[in-house]
């Protein structure tokens, strides 16, 4: 039979292990989703795809913690994920939202973006007082970062409790 101390040590052991196959877990399935979400967008080539990452797993005030996100924004500051994600037809996340007569008079199907403020063609040019224009059309939604999560639900379950068992 062990002694108290023992048993604390044995404890203290069970714990310090139990931690670090919790954050191997938490890492390897943010791997996953992480594969999972570029393989719903449906391509793995180009600035989007190249942007998503993990970070490494931390643990804070028992909780740990590993994000996987992407910091690519537009020229406006808006994150290109949140678009792909969500669409850019009526519930869009650009400026143009609400403010020019062109989104809503079209049904919020499309709008105007100075040529000088992309890097590359995204429509058909207009020219408008002399000013050139994109006419940019609505995207329809490719959510890829929901699915993913929600695919890898059982992939997560199954990875702590491998790490459960192994810490025992």
């Amino acid at each position: 039979m062990k002694n108290i101390g023992e048993f604390k040590k044995d404890l203290s052991e069970f714990q310090k292990g139990l931690e670090q196959n919790l954050i191997k877990a938490q890492e390897e399935t943010a791997e996953q989703i992480k594969k999972d979400v570029i393989k719903h967008l449906g391509h793995s080539l180009g600035k989007y795809a190249d942007s998503i990452q993990v970070s490494d797993a931390e643990k804070k005030n028992s909780v740990i913690k590993t994000n996987i996100y992407t910091d690519l924004k537009s020229k406006d500051g808006y994150f290109i994920g949140r678009m792909i994600e969500n669409g850019t037809g009526i519930y869009a996340l650009e400026s143009h939202i609400g403010h020019t007569n062109t989104f809503k008079a079209s049904g919020y199907q499309y709008w105007y973006v100075p040529a000088e403020e992309v890097d590359r063609p995204i429509g058909k040019v207009t020219i408008i007082d002399g000013v050139e224009f994109y006419i940019a059309k609505a995207q329809k939604p490719k959510p890829h970062w929901k699915p993913a999560l929600e695919e890898d639900i059982e992939i997560y379950k199954k990875n702590i409790s491998q790490a459960v068992k192994e810490a025992l």
